[in-house]
């Protein structure tokens, strides 16, 4: 059979999701497939995959400084019928609603027009708002297109997948803090535990530990779990001035738990990458006292730190949504509080959830305030807040609200409709070669 491609009849399929614009063959039409992959240009394994495959998604991390070559791998590019090919390389923090096109004022072009397949990026560096400098910040997303002409001097341009390149920096530790906490209240209401991180991507968590000696550490949630709270992530406004990012908050004080040393850790994960020289350091120590009087003031409900597990999920992976209030658990006239999760409904009003679901697929931990999401696609667009209620006796009950959580995205950029995005297939059929696609 004659491989004169201007006589074919061809099916094409452009899939935004699989990266892949995929020319199912029916004659002797090339199979043209376009995949944008990333790596270190050196060889030193400062790029690597975090997720390569369709159910995944795609996402690559590389250390702040090193080199990162983007390689838009076109299948087929040899085929008889293809006479020249053009690469463009495109960047943008902003998640669009179609695909990366030079129109939009948020997306930038890598190594210009070029025959080369691959573009490389040389010494990238993270921003905590890629917005601020779209030129310099590669921690966005990145897509590839190559144009082809054929033979007969027609087009086929075709697109890749999106895929997020993060930039991990390593914290700098300053020396530890040490603090005493001397002669504290029995019962008091709440007592703050400061532990400064340092800066770093992705971000420090603070791990807490308690020792009555100074000597074997145990988990500070270990006896105590109802009577702390690790803040992290989101600090709400009305307590922002109170307390930081790391801090350990110790409730209702208990002599013959809490007498001793609290220390907050430094944990910080780069894997996939290794830093060779990068090691977790203590940040702060406490040590603590008790009083021989007691505080029986009031207690208040506050909202003191609203916890996403993650941003980014894989298929089998859950998200975890963690709300944690002050002053708990109770003591005299003030009763336990009762934590009661909402989900929002299609009217677009909060419903009370029954926990667990029938099937398991929401659940709460963390003394109810941890909401367990085990089917995050399921509810990739679902909006959820954790009202905490506790009854007083001879007064009114005390309510505090979060703020709405969620939804769940699939990328750290993106927008809510990003899963729709990435789900979004066209569909081109191709009756005659001179119509072939000139788009």
């Amino acid at each position: 059979m004659s491989q004169k491609f201007s006589l074919v009849t061809c099916f094409i399929i452009f899939n935004v999701l699989v990266s892949i614009s995929r020319a199912d063959e029916i004659c002797c039409c090339p199979n043209f497939q376009v995949k944008l992959k990333m790596e270190d240009p050196d060889g030193n394994s400062g790029t690597m995959p975090v997720t390569d495959n369709v159910g995944e998604g795609y996402k690559y991390v590389a250390k702040e400084d090193s080199n990162v070559m983007l390689s838009c791998d076109l299948i087929e590019k040899d085929h008889p019928a293809v006479k020249s090919v053009e690469y463009v390389f495109l960047k943008s923090y902003q998640m669009p609603a179609s695909l990366l096109t030079l129109d939009t004022t948020n997306v930038v072009q890598l190594c210009g027009d070029s025959t080369d397949s691959t573009c490389t990026m040389s010494n990238v560096k993270y921003f905590a708002n890629p917005g601020d400098d779209k030129e310099s910040s590669a921690n966005q997303i990145y897509q590839c297109k190559a144009t082809i002409t054929l033979i007969d001097d027609k087009l086929v341009k075709l697109w890749s997948h999106t895929s997020l390149l993060d930039v991990y920096v390593a914290p700098t530790y300053a020396p530890t803090q040490s603090f005493s906490k001397d002669d504290i209240l029995e019962g008091k209401g709440y007592n703050k535990f400061e532990c400064t991180l340092p800066d770093a991507n992705p971000p420090v968590k603070p791990n807490w530990q308690y020792s009555p000696d100074d000597s074997n550490y145990e988990d500070v949630f270990t006896g105590r779990a109802a009577r702390v709270a690790v803040l992290d992530d989101k600090i709400p406004s009305a307590v922002e001035n109170q307390f930081s990012r790391g801090d350990m908050v110790l409730m209702v004080y208990t002599q013959a738990e809490d007498n001793g040393k609290f220390r907050c850790t430094g944990n910080w994960d780069p894997s996939p990458l290794t830093f060779e020289d990068y090691t977790n350091e203590t940040i702060s120590e406490h040590t603590t006292s008790s009083s021989t009087q007691s505080d029986n003031g009031a207690l208040t409900l506050d909202v003191l730190s609203e916890i996403p597990s993650t941003t980014v999920f894989n298929v089998d992976s859950e998200v975890e949504f963690t709300v944690y209030v002050k002053d708990t658990p109770g003591r005299g006239i003030y009763q336990d509080v009762v934590y009661t999760w909402y989900e929002k409904n299609s009217e677009g009003t909060f419903q009370e959830m029954t926990l667990p679901t029938a099937n398991g697929d929401l659940a709460t931990t963390n003394e109810g305030r941890t909401l367990v999401v085990k089917d995050p696609f399921k509810y990739a667009a679902s909006e959820f807040k954790m009202i905490a209620t506790r009854e007083v006796t001879g007064s009114d009950a005390e309510e505090a609200e979060s703020a709405v959580l969620g939804p769940i995205t699939s990328c750290n950029f993106c927008s809510k409709d990003s899963i729709r995005s990435y789900q979004r297939m066209v569909v081109y059929y191709l009756r005659r070669s001179d119509v072939f696609l000139d788009k």
